[in-house]
């Protein structure tokens, strides 16, 4: 999991309001502004700032809890 998570961590600093496929895309709804990154059964959730460049990890969670508020 931590090879995921690094993975992660670096595709998001790369690109982080940058769509890819399943894995890496934003929230509607109430969520707006927040991404979400597919790691297998689990999501973490962050939410970009790109005006102060800083990103935000918001949870990681597991993926039958993860939308529940």
């Amino acid at each position: 999991m931590y090879t995921a998570v690094s993975r992660a961590e670096e595709e998001i600093l790369n690109g982080p309001v940058t769509p890819r496929g399943d894995t890496k895309k934003p929230l509607a709804g109430e969520k707006h502004g927040q991404w979400r990154y597919r790691l297998g059964n689990f999501r973490l959730f962050y939410t970009p700032n790109p005006v102060d460049r800083i990103i935000s990890l918001d949870r990681i969670d597991a993926r039958g809890d993860a939308y529940k508020d």
